[in-house]
């Protein structure tokens, strides 16, 4: 880390920086204080260089401090035993069409992914990937637990994203699958009854997106294929329970991604924006609000709260242009 650091240092100081730029054709990124995925982007971008790792030492006069094959190995491996970590977090703490359906299929995933490592048999890194695997379940016990109110909260705003539908399930044992669709099954016979009793539907609901943000990127989320769903309940009576049971039944058949399916299934889309409002995190909040901006300091204490909230309006709409 500490020829890393030498790397990162030098790209702060601008003659240093000019020599990098000449020599791989851009500058090097470096790690923030708090953004721990960027030290994984980072190191990332160090290991991608590595044909040019003699030139590029020698140009900035680090000849005797060159990283060896041994260290590039290193970096590697721990490149391999925390990307999933760094690309789970790059996901929920997105700013752009990330909905709460996506905390449980990415912690889901983002454990399956970890496990799987433990299989390998690593040389450095297997005291991390045990700790990450360790502290996934820890933080989130209540969730992939699945038998908290949290959970079930989690799974209703999973099960009602097009993206993710039931395929997130073959993350979980079987013995669970068909508790977790009742639940699910559940919210929409509530929600059938409860838009049965209201006389007035003259209000419009919001607009939804057609894609996500993570449809042109690769897959992260480690599903099996589809869930078979039984058919057969479409032969039911129509009752709340059996609406509600045909709606699942076809939005779950439904291979479309797209959230513009939603409005094919009324009572799922008034689930989806209930129990998707939430944010994942709040990164994209906290980004919004940062001191860096000078929006929050104590100095802008006298700012009236119209003049506040048109800088803030302002300070998003810039990312919008």
């Amino acid at each position: 880390m500490k020829k890393c650091t030498l790397l990162w240092n030098a790209s702060n100081r601008p003659k240093s920086a000019e020599v990098i730029l000449q020599t791989l054709g851009h500058n090097l990124s470096r790690p923030g204080d708090t953004r721990w995925n960027s030290l994984y982007d980072s190191l990332k971008q160090i290991l991608k260089y590595k044909e040019k790792n003699c030139e590029l030492f020698e140009a900035l006069g680090f000849k005797n401090s060159m990283l060896k094959d041994s260290e590039y190995l290193y970096i590697e491996v721990h490149l391999n035993c925390v990307g999933p970590l760094a690309e789970a977090l790059d996901i929920l703490q997105g700013e752009n069409n990330i909905f709460y359906g996506f905390v449980l299929p990415v912690i889901l995933s983002l454990r399956r992914k970890v496990k799987n490592l433990l299989l390998n048999n690593w040389r450095y890194c297997e005291p991390l990937v045990n700790s990450i695997l360790t502290s996934i379940e820890k933080r989130f016990s209540n969730i992939v637990q699945l038998n908290t109110i949290e959970a079930e909260n989690a799974m209703i705003a999973t099960f009602s994203h097009p993206k993710f539908k039931n395929r997130w399930l073959s993350c979980i044992d079987s013995s669970q699958h068909d508790r977790c669709i009742q639940i699910f099954k559940t919210a929409v016979t509530n929600k059938i009854k409860e838009i049965n009793t209201i006389s007035s539907t003259n209000s419009e609901s919001p607009e939804l997106y057609e894609q996500s943000t993570y449809e042109e990127a690769h897959d992260f989320f480690d599903f099996d294929p589809l869930v078979n769903i039984d058919r057969n309940a479409q032969q039911s009576r129509r009752s709340a329970a059996s609406e509600a049971e045909i709606q699942v039944v076809q939005f779950f058949n439904n291979l479309s991604q797209d959230l513009s399916i939603l409005h094919q299934y009324p009572p799922i889309k008034e689930i989806f924006l209930r129990y998707n409002t939430p944010m994942p995190s709040s990164a994209a909040v906290e980004r919004l609000f940062s001191y860096a901006t000078m929006t929050n300091l104590p100095k802008s204490n006298k700012l009236s709260d119209d003049m506040f909230e048109e800088r803030v309006i302002l300070k998003s709409n810039l990312k919008m242009q």
